[in-house]
């Protein structure tokens, strides 16, 4: 589906970036999404992007977003609403452009119990499209 909605959107011409939020614990998570300068922690030897500045003026592919901890939410939201990023060691932030699509297996509602399905405040950030097996969608 993100394929789909990459190559029939204005951003075709740019880069479709996946990263598979469910396969990376927390930390390696923030590494992959944000990029980090040499020296950000044990191991860094060199300047990394991450996914937001490889998929720069195309579209980003969160998938399996619902397996994220709580504490990478919150990074991706403030992403999300501010439309800048900040590599792990890095004192600037940096603005991006580009189209963010996310999918899960989970049950959102479940998950987010305080979030009401046509909650104003998420509207915004997010759009459903319906799992064809289930039917359902959240929206």
């Amino acid at each position: 589906m993100a394929r789909f909605i990459h190559a029939r959107s204005r951003r075709a011409a740019g880069a479709l970036h996946a990263v598979n939020c469910g396969a990376l614990s927390e930390s390696l998570l923030e590494s992959e999404l944000f990029g980090h300068k040499k020296g950000a922690f044990t191991g860094a030897t060199g300047d990394k992007s991450g996914a937001f500045e490889a998929a720069r003026a195309g579209s980003l592919f969160l998938d399996e977003i619902g397996e994220t901890s709580p504490a990478a939410q919150v990074k991706l939201l403030r992403a999300l609403q501010e439309r800048t990023i900040r590599l792990l060691g890095a004192a600037l932030d940096i603005e991006w452009t580009l189209r963010v699509v996310a999918a899960t297996n989970r049950d959102l509602p479940a998950i987010a119990p305080g979030l009401s399905p046509h909650d104003g405040e998420r509207d915004w950030r997010c759009s459903s499209i319906p799992n064809g097996a289930s039917g359902r969608a959240w929206r």
